[in-house]
């Protein structure tokens, strides 16, 4: 087992793959985490100038009054009511900020903060769980503002809550986030065989007494274990040390987790089999599961489209998705049977991409 154990230990001093197993999903998985854990806090009051005054702004600024305040202001008044401390924070919604949405260009909203108040990261993941899908949903409207519309409209409002139901979806976006990072870890460990290949490292092994199936069995190995501790370390943390939902059973979590390591470092290798060079491979891959978990609903939206919903059921992540829900709805794990045999599906058809190119290792 000399490949697996010196796999494990290459992916172990890379520090970028070491950020991206551990550092990077908890950076975007503990403002979603923040949010949830906001139940216990009071309403924050928000003042608003609402500069752009359009159907969007409206819809945004309705979307928000669930967990907050809401008063609107003008903006001559901002310095004064933060003074006097009459709002916890202003937000400044810019003149043509639709306009500038819809068309994909960057405009930021503006937001002051009351001194000595630390409400700025629930507010930014407030703000971002409505702005982000709606990004995503004018990249999809090319411009048709109909179609952005009915999409903005199915935006799910966030609850700051700490308990799960099926009208509440954070803690649904937070598991969510753990199956992207996965498998954009899985993404950078995968690039290993083309390392070897660039490097010759690969050859070299096989000129050993050890042969192509070996070398890849370990490595995949190696992989997959590594996965697997990731999923252990962001589970665990997460569950027992920000008391995040995980259904009647953290097993059951940990189970569909792990069966989605074997789906996640398929692809990997699937991606690094077609891509010829690293880095093509981690642009290409993390591209890809991007628009993957965006349909799939790991950020918490579904697709307003039926044609694209009928797209989304060919991933892997919808799947996944769908598992997670009935897990956190205290199902049982024989009752994702069904997704649990497609993801298996998944991994094999992956794997079978990834490994059937033997003329490229035996150039």
């Amino acid at each position: 087992m000399n490949i697996f154990i010196n796999s494990l230990k290459r992916l172990v001093k890379n520090k970028v793959q070491i950020a991206m197993l551990l550092i990077v999903p908890f950076i975007a998985i503990i403002p979603a985490i923040i949010l949830n854990s906001g139940s216990n806090a009071k309403i924050l009051n928000l003042g608003i100038v609402d500069s752009d005054n359009t159907k969007f702004s409206r819809i945004f600024i309705q979307n928000m009054k669930g967990n907050l305040d809401i008063t609107k202001i003008n903006k001559i008044d901002i310095k004064n009511d933060i003074n006097n401390s009459k709002f916890d924070y202003v937000l400044i919604i810019p003149h043509n900020y639709t306009y500038d949405i819809m068309n994909l260009k960057s405009k930021k909203i503006i937001g002051y903060e009351k001194k000595n108040s630390d409400c700025a990261g629930v507010m930014g993941v407030i703000i971002n769980s409505f702005i982000y899908p709606a990004k995503s949903i004018a990249k999809i409207s090319h411009g048709n503002s109909t179609v952005f519309y009915e999409g903005i409209k199915k935006i799910p409002k966030v609850k700051l809550t700490n308990k799960f139901s099926k009208s509440d979806n954070i803690v649904v976006v937070i598991w969510g986030l753990v199956i992207q990072f996965v498998m954009f870890s899985s993404i950078f460990t995968s690039t290993i065989i083309l390392t070897d290949k660039k490097k010759k490292t690969l050859y070299r092994s096989l000129n050993a007494p050890i042969s192509l199936k070996s070398y890849m069995f370990q490595t995949i190995l190696s992989f997959i274990f590594i996965s697997i501790i990731q999923i252990l370390v962001l589970t665990l943390v997460i569950v027992y040390g920000f008391g995040i939902y995980s259904g009647k059973s953290i097993f059951n979590m940990l189970g569909l987790l792990i069966l989605m390591s074997f789906v996640s470092v398929s692809f990997g290798i699937a991606v690094s089999s077609i891509c010829k060079d690293e880095t093509k491979a981690v642009i290409s891959g993390i591209g890809v599961v991007t628009v993957m978990t965006m349909l799939s609903g790991c950020w918490g939206m579904t697709p307003s489209s039926d044609i694209i919903k009928n797209i989304s059921k060919a991933l892997p992540t919808t799947w996944a998705m769908e598992a997670v829900k009935k897990i956190l709805n205290n199902d049982n794990f024989n009752s994702i049977g069904k997704e649990a045999a497609i993801l298996l599906a998944f991994a094999a058809v992956f794997f079978l991409l990834g490994t059937w190119r033997k003329s490229d290792f035996e150039e």
